[in-house]
């Protein structure tokens, strides 16, 4: 099964990833090899550009965070080729 998850739903994770959370539930489900997770470039781009202009989310993410976690996301992620416009 491959699963695309939204901006929202990975910043919320960040801000809370305890796992009662049904989000850091679905968030861990896709870091293990029973799903596939699809990671376009975009989704990256608006997560970090989300935290990164929010002056709610920056200090609650520090870059340290964010960083880890995209690179532990994209690890095992598949990552669709970008469409040309």
């Amino acid at each position: 099964m491959r699963i695309l998850l939204d901006a929202n739903v990975l910043i919320s994770y960040l801000l809370s990833p305890d796992p009662a959370r049904a989000v850091a539930q679905v968030v861990e489900l896709t870091l293990t090899d029973d799903v596939e997770l699809v990671v376009p470039k975009e989704l990256v781009t608006e997560t970090t550009r989300s935290i990164g202009s929010s002056p709610y989310l920056r200090p609650r993410i520090p870059l340290h965070q964010l960083n880890a976690f995209l690179a532990r996301l994209l690890d095992n992620a598949l990552i669709p080729p970008e469409v040309e416009q």
